[in-house]
């Protein structure tokens, strides 16, 4: 159980790797995990490409959670029609400022 010091009703979110097995899914969600979160903001140390983020947030669609996604404002612009392949509430964090066409 990962939030056992927090108390029954503790909840959390997080981060998994595409290699994650259903039944560590399972255990996550049983211990209080809520969502997960993926970080693509600098690619060098993302665990994650958007086509793996789609398929993972298919697989913890069943168990309820949200999916959020740490990215840098040009990534969102270039993510857009992705949708993130499921039914569950998604949204994203941006790292920077977005700016004008004239800078």
């Amino acid at each position: 159980m990962p939030l056992p010091n927090l108390g029954a009703n503790a909840r959390g979110v997080a981060m998994i790797h595409p290699t994650v097995t259903d039944a560590d899914l399972k255990m996550l969600a049983n211990g209080g995990i809520r969502g997960s979160r993926f970080s693509i903001a600098d690619p060098r140390n993302a665990c994650a490409s958007m086509e793996m983020i789609e398929r993972l947030a298919e697989r913890v669609n069943g168990l309820g959670w949200h999916v959020q996604i740490n990215m840098t404002a040009d990534q969102f612009v270039a993510v857009e029609g992705y949708g993130i392949g499921c039914r569950r509430q998604w949204y994203s964090t941006t790292w920077g400022t977005f700016r004008s066409p004239s800078g």
